[in-house]
C-alpha cells in the first residue's frame, strides 16, 4: 500500500465541524460486571449497524465508536447534514440492554476538528468531551451544547424552528442541551 494516500487524507487543515462525543456511564463499574459479554456486544452490534447505515444514507456524517465512547461530527452547510446529525445523537444517546436503558451522558460542540477513517481528534472534540465530563452528576443525563455552537447553528440558515425546539436553555448560564428523546417526534411531524 501507498503510505503517501494516507499521509495526504490526515496532514491537512482542520474543518469547521458539529460534533457530539458521547459517554456511556458506569460501563466499567456496573455494566461490565452486570452484563454478559453477548449482552453488552449486543448493544456495540446496534451501533455498528447505525453507524454503517447513517454513513452510507449520509455521506458528511462521520461516526467512530471508541470503547464505551462515541464520536459524531459533520459540517453545518446543510440542513440535511445537521438533521443526520441531531438523529444520529438521538439513536446513539438511547442505548438498552434488553428492556434497561444505558445512561449516556454528552457534549456539543462546534469548531475545529478532524475526523477521517476513525481517526478523530481536535479542540471541537476537546471542547464536546469537557461538556460531556465535567457535568455535575443531573437527576438526569444531558447532552450539553454551549451557546457558542447554538449560534453557529442559528446562523447557518437552519429553520429557527429546529434549532429552538431541538434546544433547550438550561439553567446555568450559555449552556444548552439536546433533546434527544423529543427529536424523532419533531422529524415526523415536518
Amino acid at each position: 500500500m501507498d503510505n503517501n494516500i494516507f499521509l495526504e487524507k490526515h496532514i491537512v487543515e482542520y474543518e469547521k465541524t458539529l460534533v457530539a462525543f458521547f459517554d456511556l456511564q458506569g460501563f466499567r463499574n456496573n455494566v461490565l460486571k452486570e452484563y454478559s459479554c453477548q449482552a453488552i456486544g449486543s448493544v456495540f452490534g446496534f451501533f455498528a449497524s447505525i453507524s454503517d447505515t447513517m454513513q452510507t444514507d449520509y455521506k458528511d456524517l462521520r461516526i467512530t465508536i471508541i470503547s464505551d465512547s462515541i464520536v459524531i461530527s459533520t459540517t453545518i452547510e446543510e440542513r440535511t447534514n445537521i438533521i443526520s446529525f441531531f438523529e444520529a445523537c438521538s439513536f446513539f444517546a438511547k442505548p438498552r440492554i434488553g428492556k434497561e436503558f444505558i445512561a449516556v451522558r454528552g457534549g456539543i460542540a462546534y469548531g475545529d476538528l478532524h475526523h477521517v477513517d476513525n481517526i478523530v481528534f481536535g479542540p471541537a472534540l476537546i471542547d464536546a468531551y469537557n461538556l460531556a465530563e465535567n457535568q455535575p452528576k443531573p437527576k438526569f443525563l444531558k447532552i450539553l451544547m454551549e451557546q457558542k455552537t447554538f449560534e453557529a447553528l442559528r446562523r447557518n440558515d437552519i429553520p429557527t424552528k429546529y434549532i429552538y425546539k431541538l434546544m433547550l436553555p438550561q439553567a446555568e448560564e450559555d449552556k444548552y442541551y439536546f433533546d434527544f428523546w423529543y427529536f424523532p417526534f419533531l422529524i415526523s411531524c415536518k
